[in-house]
């Protein structure tokens, strides 16, 4: 690398940590990824599961979307 490139020995070090860093981070990355997938093929399998064991129990029934034009906190009363 120092002939080929004309870099010094002190930045082929810090070049060679650099890969070994980025490395080490691409496979953290596909340890995530797998989980990610595992916990996606799951969640789909035992969603009732989950919902019995959840802190907040709520079943989708009661989840309501809000819409903000059709808010009638806002509508004025005509005094």
């Amino acid at each position: 690398m120092t002939r080929d490139l004309g870099v010094n020995l002190a930045r082929v070090e810090i070049i060679l940590n650099m890969r070994r860093k980025i490395e080490q981070m691409q496979g953290e990355v596909n340890l995530f990824m797998e989980y990610v997938k595992r916990e996606l093929a799951r969640g789909i399998d035992d969603w009732e599961a989950r919902l019995s064991t959840a802190l907040v129990k709520a079943s989708p029934t009661d989840l309501v979307k809000h819409d903000k034009d059709n808010d009638q906190s806002k509508v004025r009363s005509s005094k």
